[in-house]
């Protein structure tokens, strides 16, 4: 059975167009990899104008930095691959589709994203699953993931409104 997983980013800030902008900025995400992105974090390739982009990412989880119940099953630890694929509906709203696999392991999370407008400024929003086809674990891992996901979803908010407002993220 699948684990949802959510969440959200609002800004008072910027309007939809620059939220857009910034999530697909080339400086802004290998700023939030380098400081999120765990070991080999990378950005594989990115592709983005204004009517669009697709984003691919590489996350790296050291073994010492997973859940024990899980290190038995990644003992050097987890590589998960992410793309990111953004549309422009208008200037007040992007969709976007985001599918990650970890490497080497039967696990995907799929989702969707939204930034629209919120009155003031931009919000962006977040639903997603987190899928784990392994026998007799598969419910666990998904639990495990989807609270490893739900953690690094939190700090790439956090991380985000730091650059909007200005703030050190080094």
């Amino acid at each position: 059975m699948a684990r949802p997983i959510q969440f959200s980013v609002r800004t008072d800030d910027l309007k939809p167009a620059k939220l857009y902008r910034l999530l697909v900025d080339e400086e802004y995400l290998t700023g939030r990899l380098r400081r999120l992105g765990g070991p080999n974090a990378a950005l594989v390739s990115r592709q983005a104008d204004d009517t669009g982009a697709t984003v691919r990412l590489r996350h790296g989880i050291s073994a010492d930095d997973l859940p024990k119940a899980v290190r038995s099953l990644a003992p050097n630890g987890i590589v998960i691959d992410r793309t990111e694929t953004w549309t422009r509906v208008d200037d007040q709203r992007y969709e976007g589709v985001v599918i990650a696999e970890v490497e080497g392991a039967r696990v995907r999370i799929d989702g969707r994203m939204l930034v629209e407008e919120n009155g003031i400024g931009a919000q962006m929003l977040g639903t997603g699953t987190v899928t784990a086809r392994i026998p007799l674990m598969g419910g666990m891992v998904e639990g495990l993931v989807a609270e490893e996901v739900g953690k690094l979803l939190n700090a790439e908010s956090r991380f985000t409104l730091d650059v909007i407002a200005g703030r050190p993220t080094d």
